[in-house]
This record gives structure tokens, sequence and C-alpha cells, in this order.
């Protein structure tokens, strides 16, 4: 399956809380544009100040629940069992990109799939 994620990248404090979502892209996406985990590769785009995710597997599922939250970062979880793994795959995309900007957060905000 092909899902294109709707994402933005926001400003997080030490304690996890959402300080700004309207963060521009431009920068970070050179440095993690590509990246693979667990055989997933993640393919970015900038849409004005949000990102465009595109990522393709066959253990993929658009059945998550977004991390776009008013005020607190939390993880991706599955509507249904069978999106597990993506939930998986987007925490530990997420994980990733946190550690190398600890200022930052990627905020998605709907998951739809692609033909």
């Amino acid at each position: 399956m092909k899902l294109v994620i709707k994402s933005s990248i926001g400003m997080i404090n030490s304690d996890g809380i959402i300080i700004s979502k309207d963060i521009d892209p431009e920068e970070i996406l050179e440095k993690i544009d590509g990246v693979e985990i667990d055989g997933v590769r993640f393919d970015l785009k900038k849409s004005g100040n949000e990102v465009e995710i595109f990522i393709e597997d066959d253990r993929l599922s658009d059945l998550i629940i977004p991390n776009y939250s008013q005020k607190f970062v939390y993880e991706i979880k599955p509507k249904k069992g069978c999106a597990k793994f993506t939930a998986k795959v987007l925490n530990k995309f997420i994980r990733k990109f946190n550690k190398r900007f600890p200022d930052k957060i990627i905020l998605i905000k709907n998951v739809k799939s692609i033909n």
C-alpha cells in the first residue's frame, strides 16, 4: 500500500508540550529525506509549511490515529490491528527525527492511501 501522510513540524519544549506548529521545514527535510526504517523508505516533500511524507510497503495501513494534538505530543496508535506495523514505523521515524532535532517534532495530521 502507498500512503501519503500530511504533517507539519512543530516546536516542543523539554516537557513535550507543543509550543508552535508552523516551523518552516525546508532545511530539515534535506537532512531526513530518504531515511529507511524497517524496510520502509520515507520520501518527504515540502508543501507550504506542511510536509508530505510518502511511504510504500505491503504491510502498511491508513488506519492510524494521528498525533496532531492541541498541546501534548503522543504516539501514533493503530485504529485496528492491521495498522500496528504502520504505527510502529511512524513512531520510530518520529523518534529518530526528534533525536536529531530535540526541540522539534513531526505532527501527523492525516494519512491517506494512494494508487
